[in-house]
């Protein structure tokens, strides 16, 4: 055995203390040391995946993380394990619940995800999830007593940790709403979710900022006094957060329509203020604002104890980029009661026409307008989406692109709702929603004065993600572009979406969306019933398209056209 010196016998016991003294200082670390700065959770709806990301600091090399949940505000929490975990008599299997971190400032995510069918309902809604964090690897389940970090003790109780909502089908995620501009990159489809001012995700103070020039924001304002800390304090209030409970316990205890954040108003007793609103300009002096715009947000109350809140959706208008608040022009307003149990989220739709070359400033708001009157208001708001109508000089005015799939084919919709000297609308598409190519061309009618509906199909409809968007031109060349229409497809079965040229002349093109590959077999007949030709074609999954070809020779007349497909059978008559 090798003998150690008294120098060494030294440095050996320097050692042990420097990590003595270094063990008993880390567990006397202060409230900043293994910190969550906020939780991070997708959009789901009932019956999905759920994953929370969290987002933290000051955790070292080898600390250990466990998750928890409550199923109630006052509820015992549970540790969650790796594998099924019986949340609300409902099995989940879970993963990244527990386990020690070997990269610095670093948490797996948490992934809950449905076990056996049917899938769950509401088993998740209202569950709050933390993370506790301890050093040296040490799980704070089975080392109690050591110092844990990240729950509520200290800090942010708001930022520790999070409740979610499963969402039902028929409620929108964020994401759904193209083109909001309630986000910081709205060309981003989908927008992250930390990017969504609209749904007051982005961290810190960046929900709101000061009017700019001539009033126009970066992001929304608010009349109300933030609140900040502790209870709400005098009236009104507002405060962005996760748990309307978590910093006043009269309060019910209810996640965000989605995400991390909503804003809490606390008892508004003044019908001016303006809970929330958004001023824009148009970028030039000769410009004005044309089209429809369209203006969504949930609503809930927080209160079992309250009187149910009125909300109105107003959009004022002036006719100069620098016209005072004071002479605006209301153009339009929704009002609604919310009503039901906290958490039961109502949502509210303002949709108006902007008449063309009149108002070069907008200003969008929320307000509770029987607060005056003596009831003061108490809600949550969560999930605003915004869409503007387009500014310029181009004399055609559109209601928004639509689009919807039924049996292989993109059915794309859109009216105007007057036209001067208007000449035709390209439809573009793009499989990125960023580079767009010219796919048909629709002509204008040219001068009304009021509403005309257009519609195109698009047979060559791809799996996944399609966008459309028009190019609406002038006759002088002037053009301006719409919203950008986000399709999701998902095809099923096989469907023939088009025959055509009608009339032919030497060739028939037959275009079909199949789920799978298969055969097709195609006959042309003619009027009595003689077939003249007729092959099985193989089709792959996706858009095909079979053409016939060598028919100049034909007689003029009329021919038909039978497409088989297993059991189905498509039939067409067709003139040469």
């Amino acid at each position: 055995m090798k003998e150690i010196s008294a120098t060494g016998k030294g440095l050996f016991r320097l050692l042990n203390l420097v990590f003595l003294v270094s063990l008993f200082t880390g567990l006397a670390q202060p409230s900043f040391a293994h910190k969550v700065e906020r939780y991070n959770v997708s959009c789901f709806l009932q019956g999905e995946t759920v994953t929370i990301h969290t987002q933290v600091s000051a955790i070292g090399y080898n600390s250990y993380i466990h998750w928890q949940y409550r199923t109630s505000p006052a509820g015992a929490w549970t540790y969650l394990s790796n594998g099924n975990n019986l949340i609300n008599g409902r099995t989940f299997l879970v993963t990244g619940a527990s386990q020690p971190t070997f990269i610095e400032d670093s948490i797996e995510n948490l992934v809950i995800a449905n076990v056996g069918s049917p899938a769950y309902t509401t088993q998740l809604d209202n569950v709050e999830f933390r993370v506790l964090m301890t050093d040296f690897g040490l799980d704070p389940q089975t080392n109690t007593g050591i110092p844990v970090y990240g729950g509520e003790e200290f800090g942010d109780r708001a930022a520790k940790t999070i409740r979610i909502r499963t969402r039902p089908a028929g409620e929108n995620c964020y994401s759904a709403c193209t083109n909001n501009m309630l986000v910081i990159n709205p060309a981003l489809v989908p927008p992250p979710i930390t990017d969504y001012f609209g749904g007051f995700e982005v961290a810190g103070s960046g929900n709101f900022s000061a009017p700019g020039t001539n009033g126009v924001t970066a992001k929304a304002y608010t009349d109300m006094t933030q609140w900040t800390s502790g209870s709400a304090g005098s009236n009104p209030r507002y405060r962005v957060m996760n748990n309307p409970d978590s910093m006043n316990t009269s309060f019910s205890a209810f996640a965000p329509h989605s995400g991390m954040g909503m804003m809490v108003v606390n008892a508004n007793n003044s019908c001016t203020n303006r809970v929330w609103y958004r001023t824009i300009a148009v970028p030039g002096a000769n410009t004005y604002y044309q089209g429809t715009l369209i203006f969504r947000a949930w609503f809930s109350k927080i209160s079992t104890g309250t009187s149910d809140p009125v909300v109105m959706l107003e959009l004022k208008g002036g006719t100069t980029i620098a016209a005072p608040t004071t002479s605006y022009v209301s153009l339009g307003s929704v009002t609604q009661t919310v009503s039901g149990t906290p958490g039961t989220w109502t949502q509210l739709v303002l949709a108006v026409n902007i008449p063309v070359n009149s108002y070069q400033k907008l200003e969008i708001s929320i307000k509770t307008p029987n607060a005056c009157n003596g009831t003061a208001a108490y809600l949550a708001i969560d999930d605003l989406c915004l869409l503007e109508p387009v500014s310029g000089l181009l004399p055609i005015v559109t209601t928004p692109l639509q689009a919807a799939y039924t049996n292989g084919i993109a059915r794309l919709s859109w009216s105007s709702l007057q036209e001067q000297n208007g000449h035709y609308y390209e439809i573009q598409k793009s499989a990125d929603g960023v580079n767009f190519t010219a796919l048909a061309k629709v002509e204008a009618q040219g001068n009304s004065e009021s509403k005309v509906n257009y519609r195109f199909d698009d047979i060559q409809v791809s799996a996944g993600t399609n966008y459309y968007r028009l190019k609406q031109v002038d006759k002088d060349g002037s053009f301006l572009y719409s919203n950008i229409a986000a399709l999701q497809v998902q095809v099923k079965g096989v469907h023939v979406t088009g025959i055509y040229p009608a009339p032919f002349t030497d060739k028939i093109s037959v275009t079909l969306s199949s789920e799978s590959a298969g055969r097709a077999g195609i006959s042309l007949f003619d009027n009595t019933g003689k077939r003249l030709s007729g092959s099985e074609y193989r089709i792959t999954k996706g858009v095909n398209t079979i053409r016939l070809t060598g028919l100049d020779n034909l007689s003029k007349g009329l021919y038909i056209l039978k497409v088989q497909i297993g059991e189905e059978v498509t039939v067409k008559k067709l003139v040469k």
